[in-house]
């Protein structure tokens, strides 16, 4: 996947997917927009990388190496993931530096990551809460 979100993995699909914290970003951000696009994930994910720690460094070199929108979809995935069960992202910057390395190499699988994340999600969303 070189930087473009599948057609399966709608906006809409795509704010199921995302924290909460991004969720309310994108959504005071794109407040009486019609839809949402590519730019507002894309400006989300600029205003979230200070907040998760990201330095300007590593997101210029994410940019340089992976493109805007590999690079968004990145921080998407990294702030998505800090709640993952099993292996959390705890240091996002540095996290961020190995996906723009692994992107140099061509190793980088975005798709992949994406995929697990809904998988991931879908799994939660169907597990009933405790009464």
């Amino acid at each position: 996947m070189a930087g473009e979100v599948p057609h399966s993995f709608t906006p809409e699909r795509m704010m199921r997917l995302a924290s909460l914290e991004m969720r309310a970003l994108i959504a005071i951000e794109t407040a009486g927009a019609d839809r949402l696009g590519p730019v507002d994930f894309y400006n989300a994910a600029v205003h979230m990388r200070s907040h998760l720690g990201i330095s300007t460094h590593a997101w210029t070199e994410a940019l340089d190496v992976m493109g805007p929108d590999s690079s968004w979809l990145a921080v998407f995935l990294l702030d998505a993931n800090r709640d993952h069960p099993e292996t959390p992202v705890r240091n996002p910057g540095g996290a961020l530096r190995a996906m723009t390395r692994r992107s140099a190499e061509g190793r980088l699988n975005l798709l992949g990551s994406l995929i697990r994340l809904a998988r991931r999600r879908e799994a939660e969303a169907r597990v009933e809460p405790c009464p």
